[in-house]
Formats: structure tokens, C-alpha cells, sequence
């Protein structure tokens, strides 16, 4: 059954490059700071049901997992498939510890994941980013892992045939904070750097 996933994993992963390639043109800002050889947390701003797509065909080579909510899972036949190109349900609203038990053990076997902190779609009409969850921070630091910010420029949003940028920040070390454990000043203090430091990749027009 593995392999089986794993060849649907990547034709999946083919045709959804291809797809999106074509009628989603990007540049991305700041590639080379995806180019480390460790486990790492990839945290995006979320803008559109797209993001997934776009994060796991053309941005994360590697293997890479993400949550998505559990309504998704629903059927054998789309729970098999999410599941097959490194998907897992989460549950919205509360602290999932399943999801968060996951997501570490995935780390640690040197995944990497994407991880949307906002939790929703953003919908404020000047595109601010929303208040940061501490799931990003309670995962990295379980696992001990850098985290890296990603922008997706919300300016005009995915338009068909129209490129949009994606930026790339430096991957962040949280020694710092894991020294200091999962205690709630801490995370708070991680989730505003974390903010600040995608706050700092959106282009000032």
C-alpha cells in the first residue's frame, strides 16, 4: 500500500505542478532559503483553498505534509488521496493534539511541513495578517526544528494566466525559545516574531 501511495503522491504532485504552472504563473522571491538539509516548518500565509496545491507541487520538493480540515477526510476515496500526498485532518476551533502528535513525529523523521498560522482563510480587506495561532509554535519546539516564513502576495489574489509573487524569508532558529519550553509567554513572544517576520516579506507598494 506504500508504494502505492507514494506513486500517487507523485503523479499527483506531476500533474498538479503542470496544472498550476499553467494557468497560476509565479516568481518566487527567496528559493534559496528552502535549500537546507533538515526537517523545517514552512508557515504561509493563507489566502485561497489554492495554497495547499501551490505549496506541495511547486514550492516543497521534498516530502512534505500539511493539514487540512478534517471535512476534507470524509470518504474513503478523498481521505485515501489527501492522505497519499501527505495530508492529515485537523480539527478547527480547539487544540488538536492528534494532529500536533503527528505533525512532530513527521518532523522528526525529516519531513517537512506546511502550516497555514492564521488557521482560515484570510478574509480582511486589506490583506493584514490575522493573529498568528500557537500550534506553529507548540509543534516547532516539540520538534526542535527551524521554521521559515513564506508570503504569498495577496495584492491581487490567484487570477488565471496572471503571475503572482511568493516570497521566501530566512529560516528561523528557536533555540532561544526552545531553552525556555512551552509555556505561554514564550510562545506568545515566538508567535510575534514569527508575525513580524512575515509582516516583513509583504512589498511595499
Amino acid at each position: 500500500m506504500k508504494i502505492i501511495n507514494d506513486i500517487v503522491c507523485q503523479l499527483v504532485i506531476y500533474i498538479t505542478r503542470f496544472i498550476t504552472w499553467i494557468f497560476f504563473p509565479m516568481k518566487m522571491h527567496g528559493k534559496e532559503n528552502l535549500d537546507i538539509d533538515e526537517a523545517y516548518i514552512l508557515y504561509i500565509n493563507h489566502i485561497s483553498l489554492v495554497d495547499s496545491v501551490i505549496i506541495g507541487s511547486r514550492v516543497l520538493r521534498r516530502k512534505s505534509y500539511f493539514m487540512g480540515k478534517e471535512e476534507l477526510f470524509h470518504g474513503k476515496f478523498m481521505k485515501w488521496i489527501f492522505t497519499a500526498i501527505g495530508g492529515f485532518p485537523v480539527k478547527r476551533g480547539t487544540p488538536d493534539m492528534v494532529a500536533i502528535k503527528k505533525s512532530v513525529e513527521y518532523l522528526k523523521g525529516g519531513g517537512l511541513l506546511a502550516l497555514f498560522p492564521e488557521g482560515t482563510r484570510n478574509t480582511n480587506e486589506d490583506k493584514s495578517l490575522m493573529k498568528f495561532h500557537n500550534g506553529l509554535g507548540i509543534i516547532a519546539l516539540k520538534a526542535k526544528c527551524k521554521i521559515i516564513p513564506c508570503y504569498i502576495d495577496s495584492a491581487y489574489g490567484y487570477k488565471l494566466f496572471r503571475k503572482f509573487d511568493m516570497y521566501i524569508g530566512e529560516p528561523i532558529d528557536l533555540k532561544e525559545f526552545e531553552e525556555k519550553g512551552i509555556k505561554k509567554e514564550n510562545l506568545n513572544n515566538l508567535m510575534e516574531l514569527s508575525r513580524n517576520k512575515m509582516i516583513e516579506l509583504i512589498p511595499k507598494y
